[in-house]
This record gives structure tokens, sequence and C-alpha cells, in this order.
């Protein structure tokens, strides 16, 4: 299930502001089970962000884990989150979106 990937490992062991971060790869499989199962027990939809606020929940080993590093494990997984954007009506919308006549003669009145 988990894959190690060689550009995120490699990643992983970059510096930051002086100190060298090193997290053994028993350490990263289990990270990325636990992210997978997330990612699976919520229907694929869920993304980094919401992956982290959950790890952090549940395991106290996660309270300080970057969002950084759930990217990166789930890229190297090849998992994405599924994004719908919001329907805007743009110029060529506006204009499938025709103004009907009123069939029914309805007429709505306001009653005071």
């Amino acid at each position: 299930m988990y894959q190690k990937c060689v550009v995120c490992l490699a990643y992983l062991e970059l510096c930051t502001i002086g100190k060298t971060i090193r997290h053994t790869p028993e350490e990263q499989a289990l990270l990325g089970r636990r992210v997978l199962r997330i990612y699976h027990e919520s229907g694929r939809i869920y993304g980094a962000g919401k992956i982290r606020y959950l790890l952090a929940q549940n395991y106290s080993d996660y309270r300080k884990i970057s969002i950084e590093r759930i990217q990166i494990s789930m890229k190297c997984q090849k998992n994405r989150s599924i994004v719908i954007k919001k329907f805007k009506a743009d110029k060529h919308a506006k204009k499938l979106l025709k103004n009907y006549q009123n069939l029914l003669k309805q007429v709505f009145l306001l009653l005071v």
C-alpha cells in the first residue's frame, strides 16, 4: 500500500533553519498508512488540511505535524482530494439562462 518515493524521502531530509529533519522509514510508513486510511474512510474527499486535523485529534504523536508532511505522504501515494468548483454563471452561461414567459399568469401579492 505505501510506496517509497525517493524524491519525498530526500525532501524530508532537507535542512530547515539550521536543523536537519530526519524521520525513520518506520515512522513514514506508519504515517502513510494512517493518511491512507483516513483518505479512504472519507471517500477520497479529504485533502491534506483535514487529514492533518484528524491526525492531530486522534493520535497524540501527530499534535504538531506539518501540513507539508501530509502533502508529501499523499503525493508519494498518488492520492488527490476530490474538488468540485462552484458553478458561476459567466457571459456564455447567461445567454443560455433565458427569461421565459409567465405561462401560468401567476401574480404573487404581498398581503399586509
